[in-house]
Formats: structure tokens, C-alpha cells, sequence
């Protein structure tokens, strides 16, 4: 009895202290010391039914009052704990305790309506206010060595890709040069890492070079000469002398024809010059000391300097007016543009990285630099990652938006001078003290290499189970592998006869899928076959034929015995993936079977078709099981969840429908979607591709991200990487494209 009696009294007094705290945050920041007495008076209120054991652990507890040294609201939230984590632990250990708490709770709680405590403001009424949802997660970004250009031992101080649209517009088959310390500026070719030339700039060391417009190449030393190169052409260079001993750098206006050059040096001086015949335009003056690097703005309507005064400072075109000075506090390597002109980053002695808004003159983000003095930053071509090197040879990635450090790369043997972005933003260049200049693949949130097969589209793209190679089949029969990582042509697998399509099909093959161990490679045919190739050696191990058209879609079974196909002659098939045999014939469709997939348990067999049906047949017998009717819509695409009790289809009218396969029932339909769909491996995100790749919360329903904008066209499927970071989309197209699943998600609640 006294336990009993006990157990209603510190469960009452906890409940009046739970009802009490749960009025919307006043306790918190309101009435502190006033509120932690009220809490004490509500738990001796709350053990009067046990009224014998007043000294008990709530009464105890509730006369300590606030702890010293904590705020009066977090001693009563401590209290209010304590009370009800004692009243549950003993009412639990006895049923008829309990309920007698619950009933003396119920008939002592305060009302609905709000304690008329003084000070204290009524509670709010209407809908409770927006909380904003928390910031997404760091941009995952990943880095990766493309190429090491060996040159030589000469230290790299300057290293740039050709513009974009002189040459090859594709980064890994254009231009690119170096400038060395030798007074050397070679010129590579980005594929192979092979030297096309070498150019001369004179007896001094270099201190910059540069595309400009038409393949031109402008190369400065420091003692102080100039030398144009008119492209590719072997022509003599303009040559002209900028100023004595200490020219630190040079800089072609943006534009075509890129007439200004601008130049700088030890003196504080800048220089403007027409690229044309080399006389000298104006010079500005204002900075106390070296100027050590120039910026144009990318309209060529500005130049921004940066000096060991420790100032940047922005100059109107062509007029020279002085409009900014930003004070750094620190003497400034470096000073850069972004893309759209509306930032400036500068480059401090001190590690920090200052961004600016070049118009108001304010810094709009501080990025510090563990490791020391920052030499130089490059602005990424998307304007929101920039590149910062640094004196102990590291060199980091920052998204500017977070404010955040992406990522390091592994850091060189010597200070890094030299940066240089690829126009599509996939490669980074770096160049050392100690010569060594590499290239760098970068990735990060919506931005992959690109794969491009010439010979005709690329219907569908599949990972390899190890996620480094992925395979595709296209319009002219080709079945090739691809670096996952780089985007580059390991080989041409196999070839798979084209064969003759009807109107409305496509040629060549229409699907890939590699077996669960990653040995084998399935292709699907308009010629009306499906063949298995060792995924290695391209040696094929299997002919599946017996459709009477065209072939849409293959897949394994998750043990990688059976092999199920989808065919334009309204039919699916199973097949003996050992032997090529066909086991059963799936019939019933009225028109093209447009999909076809085990379930997870490989007991049953989901097929889509344009008859405006989704199908479930026994995978053993082949008896249908089930029809989903999705309205007289084609329906083009499904996907299993994981544990095989929902299934997702996609069609004509772009709706994602999620069905439950115990009873066939529609759950739910996401709008405006796709007609392609997929889980994600750990079955939380739902992906289409349709117009955009959307990614959608499994569980609500909620979209989470976009890829792409209403422009685009991503009409075959978009499939994750078996980790679930990546994703490859094929638009009807040569090329198909690689993506890193936005953060957004990637963290589903």
C-alpha cells in the first residue's frame, strides 16, 4: 500500500510538472527564479497522496530548489525529470498504482487553458509559427589524381586551360599550359599529358602566362618583357618591354579581340597596354608597395588589384577610376573574380580567404586557412566552390555558399602556386615549387564527368555491382565500359546487332544489366535477343532467343540464376541464365512490355506495359498474381523496395504511383515526375527522371531535390551507384551524364 500510495503521488507531482513545462518555451527564458518556486510549490501539491512519505525522493528533490551556479528554469527542468523519471519507474512496477496515478493525474491537471501566472503572457493562438528546417549538410565533394604532367624540375607558377571555344570545347582533349621559373612556357595536350610545344619567353623567369582569345598566349618575365604568341600558328611573338626588374604579374582583358593588357609590379604601379602593337595605354597608382597579382572582371569593365599594402583595390574601365579599396589587414597574394562578377575573393598572408561584395565594398564570408598563408584562389566555373593553395604545398576546396571547407587535396611536396579550372569545372589544376603539375578530377553536388559514345545515343547506363565501371548500350549495338569516377572509355565491350526496328522502336540496345557478382554483362536487343558477355574479356556466354521483336528491358535475379526480358511482342520471358533457355513465357499484355524485374525474394516477377498496366506474375509458374490498372496510361517503368511490399511505377502521365503488393492496392501518387523510377539502395529516397531527376522522401511522399530545370530532357533511366551517392542519367543523347546526389537528398528524415 505505501508503495502504491507513493507511486500516485510522484507520478501526479511529475504530471503537473510535465503539464506545466509543456507551455510553449516560457519556462525557458521567462519568470526563472518565480517559476522554479512555482515548481517546488506544484511537487509537494503532487505528494500529498503520500502525505506519510512526504520526506520521499520527489519532496527531496522538489525542496533542493534551483543547483548553484544554474539558471532557475534549468534547475525546475532538472527537477521536473527527476520527478517523473521516479513516478514512471515505480507506477510501472505496479498496474493498479499506475492506473490510480493516471485517474488522481487526470482529475488535477490544469486545464486547457493557460496558468494565470504573473508575468507570464497568454499562449499564442493560431498556427504555430514556421520553424525554418535545419541547413542541409556539407556538400559532399569528392577529388581524384587525373594526370601528372613531369616537365621538369623548374618551379610552376602559372598554369591555365585554353579558353573555352578555341580548339577542342571538351576539357580532357584540349589545351593547356604551364609557366615555369626557367623563363619556359609549355603547352600540353590535356588527354594524354603529352608537351605540344614549348614557347620561349626569355632569359628571365617567368612570372605569368595566359590564354587569351584565338589560342593567343601572353607571357611575362620578371624582368620585366612581354611576349604574345599569335595561337597556335609558329609565329614570331610581339615582344615589348613593360618596366625595369620586378614585373610580378600579367593579365589579357576578357573579350574578343582582347586588345588590354594589364601589368604590375614591385613599384605599385599598373600598367595598361594595347596587345595589338604593345605602346603603353595609362598606368594607375595608388598602392603603398608591391602590387603582387591583377584581376579583370570577367566584362572586362574592371580590374581589381591586390598589394602587400593589404588592400584590394577596384578600378573603373577604361577610365582607370579608383571605386573600391577593401582593406584586408593583411598583405594579399591574390585577388579573383567570381564568374558572375558579383563576389571578389582575395588571398591573405595571414590563411584568410575574404569574400567580398565588390559593390558595397563588404566582406560577405571569412574563410580561414588551417595551415598558413594563402598564395592563390581560383574560382570554380559554377561561381559557388573556389580553390585556395597555400604555402605548405595544400590546397583546399571551399563552397562559399556554406562557407564551409569541401575538401583537401592530398598536399604537395612544395608551396602550390598555380591554379587553373577547367571550363566545365570537372578538373583542377595544380602546379608546385618542385615542378610537379596535376591534374584533378572534382565532383561535387550536381556535377559529374560526362560520358559521350560517338556512333548514335546511349539508351541505358548501369553501375557495376563495385560501383568503378559502368556500362552502357546505345543506338549502334555497342556495349562499352566507362571509368565511373573519370568518365573515360575503358573499351568497347561487345557489339550487339542493331536490327531492324519498327516504327516507334529505338535501334541497337535498349538495356544493360550486370549480373549480382559483377562477372557477367546482360544486353537486350532490337534484333530481338538478349545476349550475356563475360563483363571482363567481352567473350559471349549466352544467346537468349525466342522473342518475336524487339527486346525493352532485362534484368537478373538476385541470385543470378534466372533472367527475365521485356519485349515489344506484348510478352516477358524467363530464361535459364546458365544455359540460354527459355523457362516460361509471361502473357497476357495487350501491348508493348515496357519493364521487367524480380522481386527481391526472386518468388515473384513485375512487369510494366503501354496497355496501361503494371502485372505481377509467380516467378516459379508463371500464373498472374495481380494487375495494377493505372487508368489507361502507358505505364513505362517500376522498381522494387527492398523488402518486395511496395512497388513503384512510372509512365505517360509522368505520376509515380507506390502500390502495395500484398494487396494491390494504390497508396499514394507523387505528380510531375518521370517516367523512369527507382529506390535508392537503402530504400529511403524515390528517384524520377523525366523533364528534371527528382528525389522524393519514401516515407512522406516529400520532395527533397532537383537536378536539372524544366529544359531538360531525361527520358530514359536515371540509376543510382550501388553506394547510393551517385547517380548516371542517359536524355536520348550521345552522352549520359554523372551526378552527385544532392544533400539535400541524401539526409532523409
Amino acid at each position: 500500500m505505501r508503495r502504491r500510495l507513493l507511486s500516485i503521488g510522484l507520478l501526479a507531482g511529475g504530471l503537473l510538472l510535465l503539464g506545466l513545462g509543456a507551455l510553449p518555451g516560457y519556462l525557458a527564458y521567462q519568470e526563472g527564479a518565480a517559476t522554479a518556486s512555482r515548481l517546488q510549490q506544484l511537487a509537494v501539491q503532487g505528494t500529498q497522496a503520500a502525505a506519510r512519505l512526504r520526506a520521499g525522493p520527489v519532496t527531496a528533490t522538489a525542496r533542493a530548489g534551483p543547483q548553484p551556479g544554474l539558471p532557475a528554469a534549468t534547475a525546475g527542468a532538472r527537477e521536473l525529470a527527476t520527478a517523473v523519471a521516479v513516478a514512471t519507474s515505480l507506477a510501472a512496477q505496479d498496474a493498479t498504482a499506475a492506473a490510480a496515478a493516471t485517474a488522481l493525474a487526470a482529475s488535477v491537471l490544469p486545464s486547457p487553458t493557460p496558468l494565470p501566472f504573473k508575468g507570464l503572457p497568454p499562449l499564442p493562438t493560431g498556427p504555430p509559427p514556421l520553424v525554418p528546417p535545419p541547413p542541409p549538410p556539407p556538400p559532399r565533394a569528392q577529388a581524384f589524381l587525373r594526370l601528372t604532367l613531369d616537365g621538369g624540375p623548374a618551379a610552376i607558377l602559372a598554369a591555365a586551360y585554353a579558353v573555352e571555344g578555341y580548339g577542342s570545347d571538351d576539357p580532357a582533349t584540349g589545351e593547356l599550359l604551364t609557366a615555369r621559373a626557367d623563363g619556359s612556357v609549355q603547352v600540353w595536350d590535356a588527354a594524354s599529358g603529352r608537351i605540344m610545344r614549348v614557347l620561349r619567353a626569355g632569359a628571365g623567369p617567368l612570372v605569368s602566362a595566359a590564354f587569351g582569345d584565338n589560342g593567343r598566349i601572353l607571357a611575362a618575365t620578371r624582368d620585366g618583357s612581354l611576349r604574345l604568341w599569335p595561337g597556335s600558328a609558329p609565329l614570331a611573338p610581339l615582344a615589348w618591354q613593360a618596366g625595369g626588374p620586378g614585373l610580378t604579374w600579367a593579365a589579357f582583358r576578357p573579350g574578343v579581340p582582347a586588345v588590354r593588357v594589364a601589368t604590375t609590379g614591385r613599384d605599385g604601379r599598373i600598367a595598361l597596354w594595347d596587345a595589338t602593337d604593345g605602346h603603353l595605354l595609362g598606368t594607375l597608382t595608388g598602392h603603398k608597395g608591391a602590387v603582387l597579382r591583377l584581376a579583370w572582371r570577367p566584362d572586362g569593365q574592371a580590374l581589381a588589384s591586390a598589394g602587400a599594402d593589404g588592400t584590394a583595390r577596384l578600378w573603373a574601365m577604361p577610365a582607370g577610376t579608383l571605386t573600391q579599396t577593401l582593406a584586408a589587414g593583411a598583405p594579399l597574394n591574390d585577388v579573383a573574380y567570381s564568374p558572375d562578377a558579383a563576389l571578389l575573393a582575395t588571398a591573405g598572408a595571414d590563411g584568410v580567404v575574404a569574400i567580398w561584395n565588390p559593390a558595397q565594398g563588404a566582406i560577405t564570408a571569412t574563410l580561414r586557412n588551417p595551415t598558413g598563408a594563402v598564395l592563390r584562389v581560383a574560382w570554380r566555373p559554377d561561381g559557388r566552390y573556389l580553390a585556395a593553395a597555400d604555402a605548405q604545398g595544400a590546397v583546399r576546396l571551399w563552397d562559399t555558399l556554406a562557407a564551409k571547407e569541401a575538401l583537401a587535396l592530398p598536399p604537395a611536396a612544395a608551396p602550390v602556386a598555380a591554379l587553373g579550372w577547367s571550363a566545365d569545372g570537372a578538373r583542377l589544376l595544380t602546379g608546385d615549387a618542385a615542378g610537379q603539375t596535376r591534374i584533378w578530377g572534382i565532383w561535387t553536388d550536381g556535377l559529374g564527368p560526362t560520358l559521350h559514345a560517338t556512333g548514335g545515343a546511349i539508351h541505358d547506363a548501369r553501375y557495376r555491382p563495385d560501383g568503378l565501371t559502368i556500362a552502357t548500350g546505345g543506338e549502334d549495338g555497342a556495349v562499352r565500359l566507362w571509368d565511373a569516377r573519370t568518365g573515360e572509355l575503358l573499351r568497347l565491350l561487345a557489339t550487339h546487332p542493331a536490327g531492324t526496328p519498327q516504327p516507334r522502336q529505338q535501334r541497337g540496345v535498349s538495356s544493360v544489366a550486370w549480373s549480382p557478382d559483377g562477372r557477367r554483362l546482360l544486353s537486350a536487343g532490337m534484333d530481338g535477343t538478349a545476349r550475356i558477355w563475360e563483363g571482363t574479356s567481352g567473350t559471349p556466354l549466352a544467346l537468349l532467343a525466342g522473342h518475336t521483336d524487339g527486346l525493352s528491358w532485362a534484368a537478373w535475379r538476385n541470385d543470378g540464376t534466372r533472367i527475365v526480358t521485356a519485349s515489344w511482342d506484348h510478352s516477358a520471358r524467363v530464361w535459364d541464365a546458365a544455359t540460354g533457355r527459355a523457362l516460361l513465357v509471361l502473357s497476357g499484355h495487350s501491348d508493348v512490355v515496357t519493364w521487367a524485374g524480380f522481386s527481391p525474394d526472386g518468388r515473384r516477377i513485375a512487369t510494366t506495359s503501354w496497355d496501361g498496366t503494371a502485372r505481377l506474375w509467380d516467378a516459379q509458374s508463371g500464373a498472374l498474381l495481380r494487375t495494377l490498372v493505372v487508368a489507361n496510361k502507358g505505364v513505362q517503368s517500376a522498381a522494387w523496395r527492398q523488402d518486395g511490399r511496395r512497388l513503384l511505377t512510372a509512365g505517360w502521365d509522368e505520376v509515380i504511383r507506390i502500390w502495395d503488393t500484398t494487396n494491390g492496392q494504390e497508396l499514394q501518387e507523387l505528380p510531375g515526375a518521370g517516367q523512369s523510377v527507382a529506390y535508392s539502395p537503402d530504400g529511403r529516397t524515390i528517384m524520377a527522371s523525366g523533364r528534371q531527376v527528382s528525389f522524393w522522401a519514401a516515407a512522406s511522399g516529400r520532395l527533397l531535390a532537383r537536378l536539372g530545370n524544366d529544359d531538360s530532357s531525361y527520358e530514359d533511366p536515371a540509376v543510382y551507384s550501388p553506394d547510393g551517392l551517385s547517380i548516371v542519367v542517359t536524355n536520348g543523347s550521345e552522352n549520359a551524364h554523372l551526378y552527385v546526389v544532392p544533400a539535400e537528398a541524401r539526409v532523409v528524415p
